[in-house]
């Protein structure tokens, strides 16, 4: 049985001629100035989407060549100079305008991913200098979501986390369970803790299998789940992906 029957994906979405023609039509330059923030977004949603599709085709060789799609155009959308050209919505130019919103959050996400998988760690780095604190601002407090991603950007960026505690505040104070889970790991990825990493790894694997793996989609590959592991390996913890939920977990080796 191949890994997409396992995972219980519907093969709908694995058509891969309809992938490479959405994620080439997704690299095409617009013309219409203002639709270039969702076209360069649209580029590396796409190529990661198509990256995961040829994962469970276990067509590697594809899903390499998208994930560097994905990367490159994730390097592009963050330090090419449209946020120079394009006005924004209050019809000013304003490249720290684009920070305060929420338009970083899935571009990080889905590039860390595919950089960490490729063994990309000078890439990883470069991507993980955008999401800093001037994106925590009125239109994103209150989200654990966007706190736990804002601290996974400064963890890899290696920065003392006593500077972040408004952070972990957010993550500890509020009421989603799946960003409590998720910091745990973290955390003792920070104090290479291999006993508690296990356990709380452990316990985040649970929670995805139940909660995030009900639809017949992408999200039973555990993204959230192959960063954490990839960082903690780079980190040198000594520790195994535990082999019930091995097919969850994307690896290119």
């Amino acid at each position: 049985m191949k890994l997409w029957q396992r995972l219980g994906v519907d093969p709908g979405m694995l058509n891969k001629e309809d992938l490479e023609k959405n994620v080439r039509k997704s690299l095409e330059k617009t013309t219409y100035l203002k639709g270039v923030p969702t076209q360069k977004s649209w580029a590396v949603s796409m190529s990661s989407f198509a990256a995961c599709c040829c994962y469970v085709l276990e067509d590697i060789e594809d899903t390499k060549r998208y994930g560097r799609i994905s990367v490159d155009a994730a390097v592009d959308y963050f330090y090419s100079d449209w946020r120079e050209k394009v006005p924004t919505d209050e019809k000013t130019i304003d490249p720290s305008w684009w920070k305060k919103r929420h338009y970083w959050y899935d571009e990080f996400w889905y590039s860390v991913l595919w950089a960490m998988c490729l063994d990309m760690w000078d890439i990883v780095l470069k991507i993980a200098q955008y999401p800093d604190m001037e994106c925590y601002s009125e239109r994103t407090r209150g989200s654990p979501e966007i706190a736990y991603r804002l601290l996974l950007a400064a963890v890899i960026r290696e920065e003392n986390l006593e500077d972040y505690q408004v952070l972990v505040d957010e993550i500890e104070k509020g009421l989603r369970k799946k960003e409590k889970l998720l910091w745990a790991v973290l955390k003792a990825i920070v104090d290479k803790d291999e006993a508690a990493f296990d356990k709380a790894f452990l316990e985040y694997l649970k929670y995805y299998k139940k909660r995030e793996t009900i639809h017949h989609g992408i999200n039973n590959l555990t993204r959230d789940g192959t960063i954490l592991f990839n960082l903690a390996k780079h980190k040198n913890l000594d520790v195994e992906f535990p082999e019930k939920y091995r097919d969850h977990y994307i690896c290119l080796k």
